[in-house]
This record gives structure tokens, C-alpha cells and sequence, in this order.
């Protein structure tokens, strides 16, 4: 604990006793008087592009039933263009709706007034109905009948007669339709980042991991650069079958991104997808979801998995991999030991990992310097979802941060926003009572800035200066719950 900070140019210039950092200082500098001062918050998963996106879109989140969902639909259908994509996020799950199912494609249809329709249900599934399905060649010359087969790491779902449903499982099936729909100009990109930084900055976090962006969305952050981001942005390129992980590296570094200021802006990890989700019946188990044949998707092939290891490995460039269940996480440490059987620490971290994780797969993963980036805000978001599918027990375990940091691994917190809640504090405080209320902030500063390859979440001399302000006496007063200032940022 000290009693004062010295701040030049941005970047923490003095620590110490405030006799100290007056003397140190230039005759004049101002001096800000707080409380309990931290570094400020730092967030190693959040789609900060996607939060933008969303308050531009329509949403089905908090849906009572299908008549509620599809007259959100239908409105926001009336206010578009002849021919213009009605493009959303679904956010919804049929049990949590009163007709205990989702919205059939024929209600789609009814809803989008002719418009073709794609809703993004938490970046693995979606909802489409047939003049979306049409237009990406999906359906034959009848539109009752899908025209193309299920890729292998994802499924187009159909009915008992093998009509499609509207709903797409998994990255691979959504992609079908989303290579046909219009892609937002430069100008919407950066109205996106800038609306989500805001947000960002408002609950005090001044650092984020950007996973799963395209060089054109990577090219977008870097146009937006020129003019200031509000938020230090480490930005995650996605990987995946049939990418090649060296020309995916020049395609980013092709963007200009390398001569931007890399305490603002830089590359970090490239992104794989794994496996889907637990509350999307899509994670990777070891036995069938419940009432199914499905034990979970494996969206990147084993051999690409390998590729992309190995590509790390040579480079030194850094890899995250989103694994959810537990034989996805098994897939990674054993594929990972495979390639080496030491990772420097920060290299190579797994995303989420959540779902009936294994205390001896996890202790490997330390064991090899694999690092884990946790969301809080996920677990409780899916836990219902999950619920219904195997059982309160499993549901209950989600996430358990404290079993990830026992293991020894490093682990940085995130949210995964949107959809989860992007705020960190009241997660903190809820991991207070488990792990220390200094451990707690750790995760979402220090810790969560380490496993991104930032150096932010300190302050120490060197360091840049962006500092929050607790309305707290002690940091041990966390788990009560607080208000926080941003005094200092980008």
C-alpha cells in the first residue's frame, strides 16, 4: 500500500509516500486528492466490437414467449429497406420461453415481412429463416428442403420430414449464410468500437481482449486509432479449418496495425473455436447431452488444432482456444503436451473452460503453462441453461474460479459480453468471500493484463497510468459492494 502516485505523460512516473512523489515532481503538478486508489479494470475476453454492434440491433433478449420475440421482429422489419437484411441477436433459449421451444421458421418468416433474417444466438448458433436460407444457396427450387449437406463441425437442424427449422448449430453452419450478408462499412465498424468503448470506460475497465475479429474488423480498429481509442485494445485474429495460421498473421499485421502505438493498439492471440457452448447443448463431453446422441462439436479439427500449435510454437506467437467442456479442455492439454511439453506462461491459454472440468486436466494445464481466461459473468448467464440440460450439480460447478487458480494456472478474468453483463465489479465482489478480495482484483487487473500481454492491471513505475478510484476504506471491503471514479486512462 502506498500513499501517492506521480503521473507523467501518461505512464506511472513515481510511487511512494506523498513527501516522496511531491519532491519528485515538477514544481506546479497538480495533485489529486482520493481514496482507495486501483489500477483499472482489465478485460480478457470481451467481444468489445459485438457490444457496439448490439445496441444497433434488434434483440430478443428477456422475451417472455414467441408472440413477444416476433413482434420485436416485426417492428424492427417495418423500419427497413425493400431487400435489406433484418439482422439481430436471439439470446434465447426455447426452455426459457413459455412455449418451452424457439420460434418455428415459418413464425420467422411471418415476422421479418419478407426480409431475409440471421439472429446470432451467443456466436455459435443462429436463426434464420428462408429467404436467408434461400439466399445463401441453402434450399432447393421447393425452399422446403435444405440444398446443401451439414458441414462436418456444424449441423443445419431440420425436422422430422427434413425441413430446415431456422436454426443453425455451431460456427460452421452459421457461416453458410453469414458469406452472403452485407458486410457493415468502415463507418459502422467505428461507430461499433467507439459506442463500446464508452461503455467500457463507464464501469472503469480501460483494457480489453477483442476475440474472433476479421483483418477487416482488425483494419476498422486501426482506422479508428488515428482519430483515439478510449480503451487500450488487444485484438484476437480467428483461426480456423482451412486458414492458414501464417498468412492469417500477415493478413492482421497487413492492416498497419504494427505502427500503431502498441500500448493503445496491438495483435495479440490468435482465436480457435474448439467446441460450442454448454448452455447450447454443443460443448464437448465425454458422454451425450441428456435426451440426445450428441456429445457436444468439435469445430476445430484436431489436425488444424495441431497446425496452429505447432505454428505458435516456431513463432512465438500466442494462441487462445475457446474449450468449454471437458473433453475439448482434455483435446488441448494433450494436444498442447503433444507439440511441447513446456509453453511459456501467457503463450497459450484456454478461453472459458467452464463446464465439469477435471481437477488433474487442470493441474496439466498449469503444469505446461497454459493459462485460463475465466468470465464470472458467463457462468451466471448460462447457468440456467445449463441447468435444464444435465442437472443442477453440474450447473452449480460452472466456472469455479477457485479450482482453476488452486491447479496453479494463470488465470485472467473476462466477461465475454455481450450478452453477459460487462461489468466487473459486482463479480469481484462475489469472489471475495471464495478467494480474497485482493486475489479477486487480481483477476480482473493484474492477472487478466498478464494473460493478454498487456502492461496495464499495475501500478508501478513504468506502467501506464490508468487508475480507479473505490469509494472503500480498505480493499478488503470489496465483497460489500462499491462505486468506483476513473480518474486516469487512455
Amino acid at each position: 500500500m502506498v500513499e501517492a502516485i506521480g503521473i507523467a505523460g501518461g505512464t506511472v512516473a513515481q510511487v511512494g509516500t506523498l513527501a516522496d512523489v511531491r519532491a519528485a515532481s515538477p514544481s506546479g503538478t497538480p495533485i489529486i486528492e482520493a481514496g482507495l486508489v486501483v489500477p483499472a479494470f482489465v478485460d480478457s475476453h470481451i467481444h468489445a466490437l459485438w457490444l457496439g454492434r448490439a445496441r444497433s440491433r434488434v434483440t430478443l433478449r428477456g422475451s417472455p414467449d414467441i408472440p413477444h420475440a416476433l413482434a420485436r421482429l416485426r417492428a424492427a422489419a417495418q423500419s427497413l429497406a425493400p431487400g435489406e437484411w433484418l439482422l439481430g441477436d436471439a439470446e434465447i433459449d426455447g426452455a426459457e420461453l413459455a412455449e418451452g421451444r424457439l420460434p418455428t421458421i415459418d413464425e420467422l418468416d411471418e415476422a421479418a415481412l419478407g426480409h431475409p433474417l440471421l439472429l446470432d444466438r451467443r456466436s455459435h448458433d443462429a436463426l434464420a429463416n428462408r429467404a436467408a436460407l434461400a439466399a445463401a444457396g441453402a434450399l432447393d427450387r421447393s425452399e422446403n428442403a435444405t440444398a446443401v449437406g451439414d458441414p462436418t463441425d456444424g449441423r443445419i437442424e431440420r425436422d422430422s420430414t427434413g425441413r430446415p427449422t431456422g436454426l443453425l448449430i455451431e460456427r460452421a453452419a452459421v457461416a453458410i449464410v453469414e458469406r452472403v450478408v452485407p458486410p457493415p462499412g468502415e463507418a459502422s465498424l467505428r461507430r461499433w468500437i467507439r459506442e463500446a468503448h464508452q461503455a467500457l470506460r463507464s464501469v472503469g475497465t480501460t483494457t480489453a481482449a477483442d476475440p474472433a475479429l476479421s483483418p477487416v474488423e482488425i483494419a476498422a480498429y486501426v482506422a479508428a486509432a488515428a482519430d483515439g481509442l478510449s480503451v487500450r485494445s488487444v485484438l484476437f485474429p480467428l483461426g480456423g479449418n482451412g486458414i492458414d495460421p501464417r498468412r492469417l498473421h500477415a493478413d492482421a499485421e497487413s492492416t498497419g496495425i504494427a505502427a500503431c502505438d502498441p500500448r493503445t493498439l496491438r495483435l495479440g492471440a490468435v482465436k480457435l473455436f474448439l467446441d460450442g457452448g454448454g448452455s447450447l447443448g454443443t460443448a464437448l463431453r465425454h458422454e451425450p447431452w441428456p435426451s440426445t446422441e450428441l456429445a457436444g462439436i468439435q469445430s476445430t479439427e484436431t489436425e488444424t488444432l495441431i497446425e496452429y500449435l505447432e505454428w505458435s510454437k516456431s513463432t512465438g506467437q500466442p494462441l487462445a482456444v475457446h474449450a468449454v467442456g471437458p473433453r475439448a479442455v482434455e483435446l488441448l492439454v494433450q494436444t498442447a503436451a503433444f507439440v511441447s511439453d513446456t509453453w511459456p506462461l501467457g503463450q497459450l491459454h484456454l478461453i472459458h473452460a467452464y463446464l465439469e472440468q477435471d481437477d488433474a486436466v487442470m493441474r496439466r494445464a498449469a503444469g505446461l503453462g497454459i493459462a485460463a481466461a475465466i468470465q464470472p459473468a458467463l457462468h451466471r448467464a448460462v447457468r440456467g441453461a445449463v441447468k435444464r440440460r444435465i442437472g443442477r450439480v453440474a450447473a452449480d460447478g460452472l466456472g469455479d474460479v477457485r479450482r482453476w487458480l488452486d491447479s496453479g494456472a494463470l488465470v485472467g478474468g473476462g466477461s465475454d459480453a455481450p450478452g453477459p453483463d460487462h461489468d466487473p465489479l459486482p463479480y469481484i465482489a462475489e469472489l471475495v468471500p471464495l478467494i480474497g478480495a485482493e486475489r479477486a482484483l487480481r483477476l480482473f487487473t493484474a492477472d487478466a493484463a498478464r494473460l493478454i500481454g498487456s502492461p496495464t492491471g499495475r501500478l508501478v513505475i513504468g506502467a501506464p497510468a490508468d487508475i480507479l478510484e473505490l469509494e472503500l476504506a480498505h480493499i478488503e471491503e470489496l465483497a460489500s459492494g462499491t462505486a468506483m471514479r476513473l480518474l486516469a486512462g487512455p
